[in-house]
């Protein structure tokens, strides 16, 4: 029964998206994710991550076919992502890593991403340890790897996003945005200071 209701819930995000393809209703459906992402209970943060998959797996193939410029939601959602990357449970590590790949599918679709879907293959794996140091390396060559698209003029939206990321309940996944803050503005800072001023 479990299981028929994710399905359930997949085919429904489908079918809204298909009904309304906007990027606008797209943040209205993640807004009602973001509930549970914040969620002090694990196992609902990590459904909720698993239902993120979905959402930006559907966008990716029904709203935004098309080649664009940027992905307005780029900046926010690396921010809101970052910090799971050292969640306590694996599934929910791996998710995250699933989610960054469309997200990052979506914003270099005109764009060679080889290179970047290796590495995040490569990282998806290095999360699946329980060492908190070996999780924290992985998390900062994300880090790296996701900076290298990222849209300047989204500065502002990344970094409210992931300051909410260290207000979180879990130290680990406060600490993964401390380093995902730190490692993206060394890497693009100059690029984006002027979007902060």
């Amino acid at each position: 029964m479990y299981e028929c209701s994710l399905e359930t819930l997949s085919e429904l995000m489908k079918i809204l998206l298909e009904e309304e393809p906007t990027p606008d209703w797209f943040q209205e459906m993640f807004h009602l994710l973001e509930t549970w992402l914040s969620s002090e209970k694990e196992w609902e943060r990590g459904r909720a991550l698993q239902a993120s998959v979905w959402l930006l797996t559907a966008y990716q193939e029904i709203v935004n076919s098309t080649p664009q410029e940027t992905f307005d939601h780029f900046g926010y959602l690396i921010g809101l992502l970052a910090p799971y990357t050292c969640a306590s449970i694996t599934s929910s590590r791996q998710w995250v890593v699933d989610c960054i790949n469309c997200i990052l599918n979506i914003q270099g679709q005109c764009r060679n991403l080889g290179s970047a879907e290796e590495e995040l293959r490569c990282l998806r794996e290095a999360l699946t340890t329980p060492d908190p140091e070996a999780l924290f390396q992985a998390s900062c060559k994300m880090a790296k790897v996701v900076s290298k698209y990222f849209p300047s003029d989204q500065a502002t939206d990344f970094i409210e996003a992931i300051l909410d990321g260290m207000l979180s309940a879990s130290p680990s996944c406060a600490t993964a945005a401390g380093l995902w803050m730190k490692i993206i503005l060394k890497e693009c800072g100059g690029a984006m200071l002027d979007e902060v001023k």
